[in-house]
Formats: C-alpha cells, sequence, structure tokens
C-alpha cells in the first residue's frame, strides 16, 4: 500500500491528508509541530501520527504544509533522512517558490532555481 506523508496538519495539510485518507487506497501519515493537532486529525480520518523523519524516511510521497517561512527549517531537519532514501520522494511545498527555500533544493512543481528572494512589489496605481 502506498504511504503519503503529510508534515503540517493545519488547514491545508488537514484538508489534503482527509481527501487522502478518504480514498481508502492509501496509508496516510501525520506529523505536526503540535502533536495534539496531528492525533486529533488522525483520529477522526483513521490515519497514524508520525515524526517528520520517518515521513521523509517512509513515505512514498511528502506533503509539506507548513508556512513559507518555516520550511527551510523543515526541510533541513529532514535532509537526512532524505539522503538516505533508495528512491527520490515526490515532495510537494505549499509555499509558492518565493519562499527563501535553498538553492539546492529546487522546487519539482515550476522547476525555477529560487534565484529571486522575494516576490517583486505591486505598482501602486496613480492617486493623480
Amino acid at each position: 500500500m502506498m504511504k503519503i506523508g503529510f508534515i503540517g496538519t493545519g488547514n491545508m495539510g488537514g484538508a489534503l491528508a482527509s481527501a487522502a485518507a478518504r480514498s481508502g487506497e492509501v496509508e496516510v501519515l501525520l506529523a505536526n509541530r503540535t502533536k495534539a493537532k496531528a492525533e486529533t486529525l488522525a483520529e477522526r480520518i483513521g490515519a497514524v501520527v508520525s515524526s517528520n523523519e520517518i515521513i521523509a524516511r517512509e513515505a512514498d510521497h511528502i506533503f509539506l504544509g507548513v508556512k513559507p517561512q518555516m520550511i527551510v527549517d523543515v526541510l533541513k531537519g529532514i535532509a537526512p533522512a532524505l539522503k538516505e532514501r533508495k528512491s527520490a520522494p515526490v515532495a510537494c511545498p505549499r509555499a509558492p517558490c518565493s519562499a527563501k527555500t535553498p538553492p539546492a533544493a529546487p522546487c519539482r512543481s515550476c522547476r525555477c532555481t529560487h534565484r529571486r528572494s522575494r516576490p517583486r512589489p505591486r505598482r501602486r496605481a496613480c492617486s493623480a
């Protein structure tokens, strides 16, 4: 059975994990900064509470449902477990590419190189 791991069980991660669990065809692993939140969701959808490292080691697909400013720390924390893997997981970050992610870990969804450190500011309409 395929394992899908969700790191972050807030609104986005929780909704995606619930949808995956409803399919009945996958084992859902959950990890969250607040363990009680992951336990509550796991009880509701029939998932397993895990840790970031175990998800990085065992899940076939990994969804990162964390705030953009937390992605770098999460990736640093799971990097050793990802390096030990024999197959590459499919990582699905929630944050846009404008997040300050390390250049060594390119975004898989749009293949950008994260060279822009922040989004371009929007132009304001002329008030004259």
